[in-house]
């Protein structure tokens, strides 16, 4: 490599260590996740036999640096919640620089416990307060809602430097449907509180009326903030098939994104006529899961916000979408 070297931190078939004594690494998820400290958090699946291993406690999320790697959570460990249950497997995991993580769990029945169902298995876990807390559960009431929706499945997950958790969920309910079924969450880590930020159906901030119509991606700073791609629905407010989608970013102020940047903006170009953006969007090409490590930035910490765009002459490009002003 050049300028630098590799360093193994697990490989399957690998001894775990003293963290769980004679048990040895199986199957490594294809994801993993980092901070800035070079600490890493992933989820495997342990193999069988090895140790006192068995196919009840074969899953473990794992943080550390090479060579020393702590258990996080295990397959059978007591799920945090006030419905009792038990952790299965680990879908999905982020870390921040103080070595917090966030990472979304299935669950299964625990001895005694009310049955899990499908529609309640699954939930977003963080450490950001030194004990585990259960952040969302699948078929808990979403917060702030005045329809009675409830979490029915959860996408992306950050974890911000002072421990608050950003995710993505869809939700369900009597009066739910594709046109409002789409959410953005922060779960507050100062108080454990669980907080809506936007959902569709929303009134769309910062513009004359419109309402968000579906999300299409969303990114967060080490600081916490944050920065959303979505859609408007056409012939309510001022939206028409031309101005449909936007770019919508926290100002750190009040934690409500503003308005960035829209689809038929016109933006200078330095050039003796300026362009008018008929398509812009962000891209995360790294993990599908991640916070400080895993995923391409599109965000930094002064909130800035890389953009591709296509300009309505056809052409195409990269726009720095600064939140303050460019250092002299």
């Amino acid at each position: 490599v050049a300028g630098g070297s590799l360093e193994e931190v697990v490989r399957e078939g690998s001894p775990v260590g003293p963290a769980i004594p004679d048990a040895n690494y199986g199957q490594i998820d294809r994801y993993a996740v980092t901070n800035e400290s070079g600490q890493v958090a992933f989820h495997a699946l342990l193999e069988i036999g090895t140790g006192e291993v068995t196919g009840n406690d074969n899953a473990v999320l794992m943080r550390g640096v090479a060579g020393s790697l702590a258990v996080v959570s295990r397959e059978g460990d007591p799920a945090p919640g006030s419905e009792p249950a038990d952790f299965l497997r680990y879908a999905a995991e982020a870390i921040n620089n103080r070595g917090n993580v966030a990472f979304e769990a299935f669950l299964k029945t625990s001895a005694g416990g009310p049955k899990v169902f499908a529609s309640s298995d699954t939930g977003i876990y963080t450490d950001s307060n030194g004990e585990l807390e259960l952040a969302a559960r699948e078929g808990d009431l979403a917060p702030c809602q005045d329809d009675a929706a409830v979490f029915d499945s959860f996408r992306e997950i950050f974890i911000a430097e002072n421990g608050d958790v950003y995710f993505s969920a869809f939700l369900s309910g009597p009066a739910v449907g594709s046109e409002n079924d789409g959410s953005f969450w922060r779960w507050r880590a100062e108080d454990s509180k669980l907080l809506p930020v936007l959902r569709e159906g929303d009134a769309a901030p910062s513009t004359n009326g419109a309402i968000f119509g579906a999300f299409v991606d969303f990114a967060v700073s080490n600081d916490g903030l944050h920065a959303l791609t979505a859609t408007l629905v056409p012939g309510i407010g001022d939206t028409n098939l031309d101005n449909d989608s936007g770019i919508w970013m926290d100002d750190g102020t009040n934690g409500i994104p503003i308005l960035a940047i829209r689809e038929t903006d016109t933006v200078d170009l330095g050039k003796e006529e300026n362009s008018a953006v008929a398509f812009l969007t962000f891209d995360r090409t790294a993990n599908v899961v991640g916070g400080s490590g895993g995923y391409g930035k599109v965000i930094n910490d002064a909130g800035d916000i890389i953009i591709r765009t296509t300009f309505e002459s056809n052409a195409s490009g990269v726009l720095l979408l600064r939140n303050t002003p460019p250092s002299p």
